[in-house]
């Protein structure tokens, strides 16, 4: 349930009901009807509904035993909770690998090639650090790259 009964207020309005209970105020208006909880009662004074702590507690018995005020049986829906999504590790790792090269590929745009895919890079960078390019500095890396890369996309190799 949604409440706890040391929290439940002396007064409680209709909307707070239907959020102790969980339902929407047309089901409220609902099983009202049909005579499964207790009715309101209502402030002399400005004729609004209410109920008090104790009949609260009875209406919320209600829900909890799906037993009526009336002793027919009362069926609820229990709100399912919302679907997360979850990225799965390789789509992350997908995502990082793609983003780890975009230095170089905004670099070997500077420098005239277009249309760089992040895997071209990943290749290239592969065959020529296969340690890694964590000891080489970028400019080095973007360089040697660049004549890799630019040898496969030159004319030359267009008809071999």
């Amino acid at each position: 349930m949604n409440y706890d009964e040391k929290n439940i207020p002396e007064i409680v309005t209709i909307n707070k009901l239907c959020s102790l209970m969980g339902i929407s105020r047309s089901r409220y208006y609902q099983i009202l009807s049909e005579g499964l909880i207790l009715p309101p009662i209502y402030a002399p004074n400005s004729k609004r509904p209410y109920y008090t702590r104790e009949m609260a507690l009875r209406n919320l018995q209600v829900k909890r035993d799906s037993l009526g005020v009336n002793n027919k049986i009362c069926m609820f829906y229990n709100k399912t909770k919302p679907t997360i999504i979850s990225v799965t590790k390789n789509k992350k790792s997908k995502i990082k690998d793609e983003n780890k090269y975009q230095d170089l590929i905004d670099g070997l745009e500077a420098l005239g090639l277009s249309g760089i895919k992040s895997a071209q890079v990943q290749e290239a960078a592969n065959k020529l650090y296969p340690d890694g390019t964590k000891n080489v500095s970028e400019s080095e890396v973007l360089k040697k790259v660049f004549c890799i890369i630019s040898a496969q996309n030159s004319t030359d190799n267009l008809n071999r």
